[in-house]
């Protein structure tokens, strides 16, 4: 992907040229689609951009050379070796954008995230130093393997043991063996009973991969820190943004909480 940032580049010029005034009027009489543009804080946006720009192109072309020369379109239009390259990519952020769709699932466990990445990496393993299990990016390995490895239910490393250990059930309890009562003296005798398997650790299926939440408030912040917030230092902003999203998580705190917070910077504040 990193080899296209160019020619993505390219497409984001055309289509900014086209959402302009002039850029616009020009483009309805041949389309009712609208161009639309990469966002950095959007994940999908460059999926959303190259799409509109494949169905565009065709109507594009049917403007005239003369035409687009005199809007200064022109020199903006890919090459057709160029194009045929978009086309290509297109169907590569189809894959990325299922990827992008199933991550936003609430009932996403770990374990389900680390076999959709492995599954990512195969087909693209130049995306390993990215989403591989050890990426350079992922701040605990050991704890991220680890997490994994309970949910299927596997044993731990050596090295992944120490990390987890805040995970350890406080009880070993085993469930009773079931029996059905008709089964004769002999045959009970002789029968090994059936007992469920137990973990030292408990579940850990609670733990979220990577909140949505989160990732909702970060787009927000963009949309937040606008072009007359620029100089907003970023402890304001932070403040600024806890209070509009302070729902989030309501269900850890109340009021109590919030008093025992202000009683304690009182209290410092008087030291």
């Amino acid at each position: 992907m990193k080899t296209e940032d160019e020619l993505i580049s390219k497409v984001h010029a055309l289509m900014s040229k086209l959402r302009t005034i002039k850029g616009r009027t020009l483009l309805r009489r041949i389309s009712h689609l609208s161009p639309l543009l990469r966002n950095d804080t959007s994940w999908s946006s460059a999926y959303e951009m190259v799409a509109r720009y494949v169905k565009l192109q065709p109507a594009i072309t049917q403007l005239g050379h003369d035409l687009l020369v005199d809007h200064e379109i022109q020199l903006l239009l890919l090459r057709r070796a160029e194009h045929e390259r978009v086309k290509a990519l297109e169907k590569d952020l189809i894959k990325f954008e299922g990827v992008t769709q199933a991550l936003q699932k609430s009932t996403l466990i770990m374990s389900a995230v680390r076999r959709l990445f492995d599954q990512v990496v195969k087909e693209y393993p130049a995306l390993k130093s990215r989403l591989g299990a050890t990426a350079q990016i992922v701040n605990n390995p050991h704890l991220g393997q680890g997490l994994v490895k309970l949910q299927r239910g596997e044993a731990l490393t050596i090295a992944e043991r120490p990390v987890c250990a805040g995970f350890r059930a406080t009880s070993l309890e085993r469930a009773p063996a079931q029996d059905d009562g008709n089964s004769s003296i002999a045959k009970a005798a002789f029968k090994k009973k059936k007992v469920p398997k137990r973990s030292h650790y408990m579940n850990v299926a609670y733990i979220p991969p990577t909140s949505n939440e989160c990732e909702r408030f970060f787009l927000a912040v963009k949309l937040v820190l606008s072009d007359v917030r620029k100089s907003l230092p970023p402890v304001k902003l932070e403040m600024l943004m806890c209070l509009q999203y302070i729902q989030y998580n309501r269900e850890l705190w109340d009021v109590n909480t919030v008093e025992q917070v202000r009683a304690r910077i009182d209290s410092n504040r008087w030291q």
